[in-house]
């Protein structure tokens, strides 16, 4: 049976591409299931002291511009402990979310003010249609052994979501020193060559370089549709190379090797990516939906305990945790898609 410290509690939701309608997933649905998968490697992730080195810099950037904030008696290492144990204990919401339009948009987080920071009140909004096509990535692969190019594309799914994942916890770890109340240090403008150079500040971007090395990017491969996973690259100051299918797999079984190395090449130049740079925009926040938010407003012991909201209806009452970490099915399921179940923690 698992303990406490490696089982967690997971709420993923789906949103149609109109942004009204919602449903909560059970975890066994696949959109959920992949989806923790890569949550999984993102929580190790967290973890890793590169990651709390990054986190402790980025804070250390943070308290100069405003060295009265609500941390001004703590230290560096208080303040990431605390916004560590914070996502550890309750991961924030993960929207799968139809209403993106271009799928070089992976995610993205909503900044907004509040009192006191609850992780259970942040959301990151995946791409739907990029989930989508993990899932549908997980069902080719199926039958194939690992060297397979349908078993490939599903690992860099997961890549790609888990990824995401940790960049978007680099614009939360900025609502949570702010209490949603201001934006990043003008200092965080990442370095990034060519096309990819940015003007204006982006922490995610800055968390990204801090531990990975450079931006991770994923390119077009002309031999294939808009549904693939695409190729990852890393992106510096320095230029653009490719990041090795062996690096990728070493990430998935959380054998952290950092930073990331690129080879000397990309698979076009400049890079051309899925979808394009043809359409920035974003799904509202779901979290000021009606429904949504009276889900953010509860405060049961167990956070996410519904059974007390009819009107929402969502697949399951109160969901359970289950277990994680490197041993997990979580872990195994990173490299076989069609062969684990999500194990739940049995409660007394």
């Amino acid at each position: 049976m698992a303990s406490a410290s490696d089982s967690a509690v997971f709420l993923i939701v789906h949103r149609e591409k109109n942004g009204h309608q919602f449903r909560v997933f059970s975890y066994e649905d696949e959109e959920a299931k992949y989806i923790m998968v890569a949550t999984n490697i993102c929580r190790q992730l967290l973890k890793h002291g590169q990651s709390r080195q990054a986190f402790k810099e980025i804070a250390e950037v943070y308290k100069e511009h405003h060295p009265n904030g609500w941390f001004k008696k703590w230290t560096l290492d208080e303040i990431v402990n605390k916004f560590i144990n914070l996502i550890l204990d309750t991961f924030p919401w993960i929207f799968s979310d139809h209403g993106f339009r271009n799928p070089n948009i992976s995610g993205c987080h909503w900044r907004r003010k509040y009192d006191g920071f609850h992780s259970r009140k942040q959301a990151i909004l995946l791409n739907g249609s990029r989930v989508s096509d993990m899932c549908a990535a997980a069902k080719n692969a199926k039958g194939t052994n690992p060297n397979s190019k349908e078993h490939k594309y599903y690992r860099l799914f997961v890549f790609l979501i888990a990824t995401t994942l940790f960049h978007e916890l680099g614009h939360i770890f900025i609502t949570f020193l702010s209490l949603g109340d201001a934006d990043t240090p003008p200092e965080h403008v990442p370095e990034l060559a060519g096309i990819h150079a940015r003007t204006e500040p982006e922490s995610g971007n800055i968390l990204e370089g801090k531990v990975f090395g450079g931006s991770v990017v994923h390119g077009r491969d002309p031999k294939s549709d808009d549904t693939q996973p695409g190729v990852p690259h890393l992106v510096d100051k320095d230029g653009v190379g490719e990041i090795s299918q062996q690096m990728v797999d070493g990430f998935l079984r959380c054998d952290f090797q950092f930073p990331f190395q690129k080879s000397d090449h990309a698979i076009s130049d400049p890079l051309e990516v899925i979808g394009g740079f043809w359409d920035e925009f974003l799904p509202s926040d779901p979290l000021n939906h009606p429904s949504m938010r009276e889900l953010a407003e509860e405060f049961p012991e167990n956070p996410f305990d519904f059974t007390q909201l009819d009107d929402l209806e969502p697949s399951v009452r109160v969901l359970p945790k289950v277990q994680v970490g490197p041993g997990s099915a979580l872990a195994r399921g990173a490299f076989k898609p069609n062969d684990f179940r999500i194990e739940v923690v049995k409660t007394k």
